[in-house]
C-alpha cells in the first residue's frame, strides 16, 4: 500500500554526488535453487552503496556469486580485498571482481560475453553507477548536462540494453534515486533522473511477459563519499531497500518507486531522512 506519509522526510540539503541502482532479479525457482548460484552484478560497487550492498548480500545469501564491478580495475580489486578482510566468517557467498564501465560500450560487451561464457547468464542486475556534479561545480552548464545525462541515463540505458537479454525470465527490478525536497538543484540531473525512472517503468511493461519485476528505489541520504559524508543514514541503512527488492521471493510489485521498504508515490517531491 501506498505510503505518503514518508513524503515529509527531511534531507539534508547540501548537494551530493549520486548513484541510483536498477535491479533485474530473476526469481529463482526451486529446482534451479538447488542446482545453480544466483549470479548477482552490481556496477559502480568499489565504495559507497554499491559496496554495501555488495557486503550485505554476501552475508545474507548462502552459495550467490556477486559480482563486483568498478570502472578503475585497480580500485575495484582493492574494494574486493577489502571487502573480503571485512566479512571473514561472516561471508556466505563468493565475490568476484570485473571491471565494467557502464559509459563504454567495448567494456559492457566485454562484461556480457564474459558472463555468458562464466554462467551463461546472470540473475540480479543492479546498477548504482552514477553521477551528479555539487553546487561548487565550476563547469559551464552544457557540460555538466552533457556529463549528468551521460552517465545516468545514457550509461544506465546502455548497460542494461546489453545485459538484458543475459537476465534469465522470472525477476525483479529497482532504481535507487537520491533526491532532495524539490529534486537536485542542477535541473540536468533532475532531467536525467526522471529519464531513468521512466525507463524502468517502460521496462517493468517490457519485461513483465518474463516475469522479471521492476522497480525504483530511494536508499535516503547516506553518509557515504558522494555525500561529502553528510550523510544521516549508514551505508548498511541505505542498501537495505535495495537488498530488500533484488531477494524477494514469489510473486511481487513491478513499476513501483520503494522508500524503506515501502511503496511511496514517486513523482510527489519528498526528502529523506
Amino acid at each position: 500500500m501506498l505510503d505518503k506519509s514518508l513524503r515529509t522526510d527531511r534531507l539534508a540539503s547540501s548537494p551530493i554526488f549520486h548513484s541510483r541502482i536498477f535491479i533485474f532479479c530473476a526469481t529463482i525457482n526451486q529446482v534451479r535453487r538447488m542446482s545453480l548460484p544466483t549470479v548477482f552484478v552490481i556496477t559502480g560497487a568499489n565504495k559507497g552503496i554499491g559496496y554495501g550492498i555488495v557486503k550485505g548480500l554476501a552475508e545474507k545469501l548462502q552459495t550467490a556469486i556477486i559480482y563486483l564491478t568498478a570502472r578503475n580495475e585497480k580500485l575495484g580489486r582493492e574494494s574486493l580485498d577489502k571487502l573480503i578482510k571485512e566479512l571473514g566468517d561472516n561471508r556466505h557467498s563468493d565475490i568476484r571482481f570485473h571491471q565494467l564501465d557502464i559509459t563504454d560500450h567495448t567494456s559492457c560487451e566485454n562484461f556480457a560475453s564474459y558472463l555468458k561464457k562464466e554462467h551463461n547468464g546472470l540473475d540480479v542486475l543492479i546498477n548504482n553507477a552514477g553521477f551528479a556534479f555539487k553546487n561548487a561545480a565550476t563547469e559551464p552548464p552544457e557540460k555538466q548536462a552533457r556529463v549528468t545525462i551521460g552517465i545516468n541515463y545514457n550509461g544506465t540505458k546502455q548497460v542494461s540494453d546489453i545485459l538484458l537479454p543475459l537476465i534469465r525470465d522470472g525477476g525483479r527490478a529497482c532504481i535507487e534515486d537520491k533526491r532532495r525536497e524539490n529534486g537536485f538543484p542542477n535541473s540536468a540531473y533532475k532531467v536525467s533522473k526522471a529519464a531513468v525512472i521512466a525507463l524502468t517503468f517502460i521496462q517493468a511493461k517490457e519485461l513483465k511477459s518474463r516475469n522479471i519485476l521492476v522497480n525504483a528505489c530511494h536508499p535516503g541520504y547516506v553518509n557515504t563519499d558522494m555525500t561529502s559524508h553528510h550523510g544521516l543514514l549508514t551505508v548498511e541503512e541505505g542498501a537495505d531497500t535495495p537488498i530488500y527488492l533484488a531477494t524477494l521471493e514469489g510473486n511481487g510489485p513491478t513499476g513501483k518507486f520503494f522508500y524503506k521498504r515501502k511503496e511511496i508515490d514517486w513523482s510527489v517531491p519528498f526528502v529523506s531522512s
